[in-house]
């Protein structure tokens, strides 16, 4: 048969190919789903599922990355339109995953953003 990778055969009268599954490439098969199976949690981790939740999960990993980050390097750094970080920031904040303090910056007040759950966060 040659290579446990090899799963075609031709069938014996040349016109069509037949599978042909080896005890090693079901082996093979078993340690890949393993595989797999292993490591679906950090696949799954990084999808969203709508874009709404995409910028959120965007917003939480620059800040994660950038602790007290202020609110405009956030919005260079996600380069979001501002109505959508504006929004994503607020269903953040609603649900207690980030929080905002402000500063006093002259006659301005500066935002500076801050997870409040270093566990990972389910959006």
């Amino acid at each position: 048969m040659g290579s446990p990778y090899n799963l075609c055969r031709l069938h014996p009268d040349q016109s069509r190919p037949e599978l042909a599954l080896s005890a090693e490439s079901m082996e093979l098969a078993i340690v890949w789903a393993d595989f797999f199976k292993a490591n679906v949690d950090l696949v799954t981790e990084s999808m969203a599922f709508d874009p709404k939740g995409a910028d959120r999960k965007k917003i939480v990993g620059i800040i994660a990355k950038n602790p007290g980050i202020a609110r405009s390097q956030l919005f260079r750094q996600s380069r979001m339109a501002a109505k959508e970080l504006d929004e994503a920031i607020d269903s953040l904040v609603q649900a207690n995953l980030i929080c905002a303090r402000e500063e006093r910056a002259g006659k301005t007040y500066k935002t500076f953003y801050y997870l409040l759950k270093d566990e990972e966060v389910e959006l």
